[in-house]
């Protein structure tokens, strides 16, 4: 084997590791990229959910205004539409079935709306409210590998 042999195979090698280091490289940025933007969205959801909880929460006052009223419905709306505009956390959004304990939260709600106070009180929300939480934080934790 000549001395050019030698130089072509070590140039060969260059490039091969040169090439390989970029993709894991950038592979590893990529992975990172997503974990962020999943962290910000899990952060995003939590917080809003926890905002539209006290607002369906008004529906639970005793001496209820149309404002509270109000105030119950666009928070149930906001956080359906919260919940579904997920992008890099909607695979285990949807296992998780929150949309519909979201629905589930909203039907208690809209039993006191309905003036039917003996099949939900405010102890009864904030117990699911809690739970709610308590799942949402529980879920990221899994997600993100914390």
């Amino acid at each position: 084997m000549d001395w050019r042999s030698v130089l072509n195979i070590v140039g060969l090698s260059s490039i091969i590791g040169i090439v390989l280091s970029w993709w894991l490289t950038s592979r590893r940025e990529h992975r990172r990229w997503i974990l962020d933007n999943q962290k910000q969205e899990w952060r995003e959801l939590i917080d809003e959910l926890h905002t539209c909880l006290d607002q369906m929460g008004h529906a639970f006052r005793m001496m209820r205004t149309d404002a509270d009223n109000q105030a119950a419905a666009d928070g149930a709306r906001r956080g359906i539409r919260i919940i579904r505009n997920r992008i890099f956390i909607a695979e285990t959004v949807e296992f998780q079935h929150l949309e519909q304990r979201w629905k589930d939260m909203i039907e208690y709600a809209n039993h006191a709306l309905g003036g039917r106070h003996h099949l939900a009180t405010a102890d009864g929300y904030s117990a699911m409210a809690r739970e709610l939480q308590e799942h949402l934080l529980l879920f990221a934790r899994v997600d993100l590998g914390i």
